[in-house]
């Protein structure tokens, strides 16, 4: 299943919803992100000072700018290089996987 960027009156509301008592699966059922993807919002925004008890006000522009913009996809993060080396990629530098010594024969 392909990447989907959760819009931010999306994330509001969840965010809504759990200040309101609610669990994580009955978020889920009247909003489109999948539980998964409300855990992680719910996560983020605690970890950025959301407090069950403070109410809806806590929920301003700046707030929510901060909660999407750790939920936003990081470019350019490279999970490795072992992708790259099975397809003989190019690595940064402008050599190939290929291309570099072996430890055997480095010597």
């Amino acid at each position: 299943m392909a990447f989907r960027e959760v819009p931010v009156f999306e994330v509001r509301e969840v965010l809504q919803l759990w200040l309101d008592g609610r669990g994580l699966r009955s978020i889920a059922a009247v909003t489109p992100p999948d539980r998964k993807t409300i855990r992680q919002v719910v996560d983020v925004a605690v970890g950025l000072g959301l407090d069950r008890d403070g109410g809806v006000g806590q929920l301003d522009d700046a707030f929510m700018s901060l909660v999407r913009a750790e939920l936003a996809p990081r470019a350019g993060v490279r999970r490795g290089l072992g992708g790259a080396q099975r397809r003989g990629q190019r690595l940064a530098g402008g050599c190939s996987p290929r291309a570099l010594p072996d430890a055997a024969t480095a010597s």
